[in-house]
């Protein structure tokens, strides 16, 4: 279960960079949390 959350959060997180979303703060705690997980 983790383990495909974090998967998921990952994409996310490498989506938010590759579309380079404004909302740094978002991106940031969503990279934090994927580091949490793994």
């Amino acid at each position: 279960m983790l383990l495909s959350l974090s998967v998921f959060v990952g994409i996310i997180a490498n989506l938010g960079v590759f579309f380079r979303i404004d909302d740094l703060y978002l991106n940031s705690d969503i990279f934090q949390y994927n580091i949490i997980v793994f």
